[in-house]
């Protein structure tokens, strides 16, 4: 299972890089906002900053989701 880890990361990489790509060449609407929201792990601890409630809850439930999986990935392997 882990030997597959490796190819999905790299996956996962080129596809976010073409979907930045094609994101350059679609037009915005008029009246399109724009959400911003970074966060990560410094060691054991989250950060996280965003504009505006939405963009933070959906950022805590991506880094929420990150630690179940390194969890899981520690336990069995």
């Amino acid at each position: 299972m882990i030997e597959y880890l490796v190819p999905l990361g790299i996956f996962l990489i080129f596809l976010g890089v073409i979907i930045v790509f094609a994101g350059t060449f679609m037009q915005p609407k008029a009246d399109a906002k724009s959400h911003v929201a970074v966060g990560g792990f410094i060691g054991p601890f989250p950060f996280g900053f965003a504009n505006t409630n939405l963009a933070l809850y959906i950022m805590i439930g991506l880094m929420a989701l990150t630690i179940v999986v390194w969890f899981l990935v520690n336990k069995y392997y």
